[in-house]
């Protein structure tokens, strides 16, 4: 009963941090996505296309390695 209760204290805690971090690197997604649309006929006219979607690429690849061990963990 002891190692239970143990081991679902160590879980409950793990899981939190993990969501706190999927959380944190999920608003950079959402900030990056408003700032483009806001600024979509700037980006547009100088052609830099490319360079907003590799950044939304390298932050959603972030998030996505934060979030594959949460939900593993569950």
């Amino acid at each position: 009963m002891i190692d239970v209760t143990l081991l679902q204290r160590f879980y409950i805690s793990t899981s939190r941090q993990l969501k706190r971090l999927e959380s944190a690197t999920r608003s950079p997604i959402f900030a990056h996505f408003q700032e483009t649309l806001t600024g979509l006929v700037c980006v547009r006219a100088f052609g830099v296309e490319k360079n907003f979607v590799d950044e939304a690429k390298r932050r959603l690849d972030q998030n996505q390695a934060c979030l594959y061990p949460n939900v593993v963990a569950n």
